[in-house]
């Protein structure tokens, strides 16, 4: 018959058969009539008949322990237990049961013990406990009534935990067991790390045996199997790592631990308990990982740096993933890498070097904005194809561009010439998906510059240039480029640009009225005249240049300056001949041709119709330019004078013009074009000079922003202590700029001294606003 749980519920049902449900006590006859309810009286038991019964009992535990049951009965076993607890002999029952299992492990474990080889050794171990466990379920369910009374009258270990303190007592702790099972067990792993196929069955069952036996507390376990098994694991993969990580490259090495921590997660989620597994996973971390983490990011030729530089996508995402399991060990890759990209950044300086004819070494700024965005996309590749984007990551690298695009001081006009040129020839033929990727890439370089209001400035300066001289190579671009600015950095940001856009609107309308009156177009003498009224807060305009034109173009702006002060009474014109364009045509020996000058080259150039040769001295007698257009001046005329568009010629050879310099009207002068357009002599970027007065004017401005700020903030707290104030303002100010402490704290002694500010009467430390 097979013993177990049914045979109980079987026997159950079979010896409440025929009784009838009642909630009476007992002895008592129920209400209900018609209902049979039988009465027992308790069998009396003397101590002869209970040994006989006991010795019935015993011979069939032992039968039980031999595996040996098919001929027992269940029903009668279990009366018999019954009867013995019921007269009270439950000790002779519960003690007798004791010395059967524990006379029947001592012939197992001697049998166990005479094995030499740790295989047949840990197989009759294995096969003991089987046996054991299922003897004593057997027998469990024989005695369930020594459980339900007398384990609990007495307060004694239930029959099934008996058996398993007597089979940690009796074999686990024999001395033949106790240090040989570890050590077997330790065996039989290390045999399975180096290669060989074992049978894990048998580890998990033996595993299991160390925790059942120590029931509520897991140090049976901890101390026989668990602490060496550790203890051993560390000493195995410390070597292993040590001699792999020295003659492997690092992407091996971490396939290598990957690998190891997969096989021992595996081994240990099948074969030991939950806890073990958290600890070996931890200790091949520690042994793998964390141990090398210095030679994993910065061994020479394999590390991180190299996997970065080769973008080798997987690689890099394998140890991300390891060592996101390793205290510490995202945030040491971290910094290698932000070193890494400042490291590159601060060579691209050195590369993207132009070497000028005259040996002078120049930075190229589209070369060195250019090679910043090819790395920023690298970069973001590897954080989405290789960092999962994670988070602490994008803002590392966020933060190490931001290092050293701001370590150059020149960036944020560097910036800006390359949007120049994107916006001038770089999108030309572009299709608009091209447009929008071009303009987010620049975005994305834009928000890393710290000095904002720097950019501004050299913006509108290289946008005038575009508006002015019809270079942009589309307005949807450039309008598109504002919007940007203006969701990044706000209104006031991008109220000025727009406004310039807003006058080359309103000054093609007012053209097109002035054009249209016939009376001044005949008063034009047959020139085709356009001005464009620019509002002077708007646009950069550094110093007013003033300049003596010849009488046909002086004409010109006298007759549109009549008509525009007629039509917008009370606004005055001031003419920027430094601004303007013009087409001239000149004759020549071979033919004639149009020649597109800036409206300074066309005013030289008409002074040639007076006379054929003049010097340089005679031409700024002529037009008389104030004393900040002289240098423009030279410059309109030497791009006369230079290149293939020669339509000076002069004697002098120097690289700059001198007053004495003699001039004469190239009538030689040859074209395949028409039209001829003359290159300017202009230099792409500010000169030390006008960085400096560029600079000087930022600051300016920064101490009306700055002002501007702490009022804001004073006026929604109206008291605040030093400390904070500061805090706040430089908060505020971070959109446009860094803001110096020291220079907001100046501005607080300038408004106190305004009294905008007061500081408090009771806290010296604190300001208060006055309304």
């Amino acid at each position: 018959s097979t013993w177990g749980h049914s045979s109980l519920l079987n026997a159950t049902r079979a010896s409440s058969r025929g009784m009838p449900k009642t909630n009476e006590p007992p002895g008592k006859v129920p209400k209900k009539r018609g209902d049979i309810v039988p009465q027992f009286k308790r069998p009396h038991m003397g101590d002869a008949h209970a040994k006989t019964t006991w010795e019935t009992l015993k011979g069939a535990i032992h039968q039980i322990n031999m595996q040996n049951s098919s001929t027992l009965s269940f029903e009668e076993l279990y009366r018999s237990a019954y009867n013995l607890v019921l007269n009270r002999h439950g000790d002779m029952l519960y003690n007798g049961l004791g010395g059967c299992v524990d006379a029947h492990l001592r012939t197992v474990v001697a049998g166990i013990v005479a094995h030499e080889a740790d295989s047949d050794f840990l197989e009759a171990m294995s096969s003991a406990w089987k046996s054991h466990m299922q003897s004593m379920m057997r027998i469990r369910d024989v005695l369930m009534y020594v459980d339900r009374v007398h384990v609990v009258e007495r307060n004694l270990p239930t029959v099934f935990e008996l058996g398993l303190s007597l089979f940690l007592e009796v074999v686990v702790l024999h001395p033949g067991v106790s240090e040989r099972l570890p050590a077997a067990l330790l065996a039989m792993i290390l045999r399975e790390r180096c290669g060989e196929v074992i049978d894990r069955s048998q580890l998990q069952r033996l595993c299991t045996m160390l925790v059942t036996v120590g029931q509520d507390s897991r140090d049976v376990y901890t101390t026989r199997f668990e602490t060496p098994f550790l203890e051993a694991s560390a000493a195995f993969f410390r070597d292993e790592a040590q001699a792999f990580i020295s003659s492997n490259a690092i992407p091996d090495f971490l396939r290598k631990a990957e690998a190891r921590l997969l096989e021992q997660r595996l081994l240990a989620a099948e074969c030991m308990c939950e806890a073990t597994e958290r600890k070996l996973v931890a200790v091949v971390e520690t042994e793998f990982l964390a141990k090398h983490l210095r030679p994993i990011l910065d061994q020479e030729g394999s590390g991180l740096v190299q996997l970065v530089e080769g973008e080798r996508v997987a690689e890099l995402g394998l140890m991300f993933r390891l060592l996101k399991r390793v205290p510490g060990g995202l945030e040491a890759m971290l910094e290698t890498l932000c070193e890494h990209i400042v490291h590159v950044g601060s060579s691209l300086v050195e590369d993207k070097v132009v070497v000028l004819k005259t040996g002078q070494r120049r930075e190229d700024p589209v070369i060195w904005v250019s090679g910043i965005l090819e790395h920023r996309e690298q970069c973001s590749r590897l954080l989405r194809d290789a960092f999962e984007s994670y988070k602490p990551f994008q803002v590392g690298v966020t933060k190490a561009f931001e290092r050293y695009v701001n370590a150059n001081p020149r960036s944020p006009e560097y910036v800006s010439l390359f949007i120049d040129a994107q916006l001038k020839k770089g999108l030309k033929d572009a299709t608009e998906d091209d447009v929008e990727r071009a303009l987010d890439r620049t975005m994305v370089l834009f928000r890393y510059i710290e000095d904002k209001d720097v950019f501004e400035k050299y913006y509108k300066q290289h946008l005038s240039g575009r508006l002015l001289f019809g270079r942009s190579v589309s307005d949807d671009a450039e309008r598109g480029m504002i919007q940007r600015l203006k969701t990044d950095c706000g209104f006031q940001f991008t109220s000025k640009l727009e406004g310039m856009f807003q006058d080359m609107t309103v000054s093609a309308d007012v053209s097109l009225e002035f054009s249209s009156k016939t009376e001044l177009v005949a008063a034009l003498g047959g020139i085709d005249f356009t001005a464009q009224v620019l509002t002077t807060t708007f646009w950069p305009v550094r110093d007013e240049l003033t300049l003596t034109l010849p009488r046909p173009m002086a004409k010109c702006c006298e007759l549109f300056a009549s008509f525009y002060v007629n039509k917008h009474a009370g606004r005055v014109l001031a003419w920027q001949p430094a601004l303007g364009t013009a087409d001239v045509r000149g004759v020549f020996a071979e033919r004639s041709h149009e020649l597109v000058v800036s409206s300074m080259q066309a005013a030289v150039l008409l002074l040639f119709n007076e006379s054929p040769a003049l010097t340089v001295a005679d031409i700024e007698a002529a037009l008389q330019p104030s004393e900040n257009g002289v240098g423009g001046l030279r410059k309109a005329i030497l791009a006369l004078t230079t290149g293939e568009q020669k339509i000076l010629r002069r004697d002098s050879k120097s690289r700059d013009l001198a007053p004495a310099d003699r001039l004469v009207f190239n009538a030689e002068f040859k074209s395949k074009l028409f039209r001829v357009k003359i290159l300017q002599v202009a230099n792409k970027r500010d000169t030390e000079p006008q960085r400096a007065s560029m600079q000087e004017r930022v600051e300016d401005d920064r101490k009306h922003y700055i002002e501007a700020a702490i009022v804001r903030v004073m006026k929604a707290r109206k008291t605040l202590e030093h400390n904070i104030l500061i805090a706040e303002v430089c908060r505020l100010l971070q959109q446009r700029f860094v803001a110096n402490p020291n220079h907001v704290k100046r501005r607080i002694e300038s408004l106190i001294e305004r009294e905008y500010l007061a500081r408090d009467k009771t806290n010296r430390k604190a300001y208060n606003y006055l309304a």
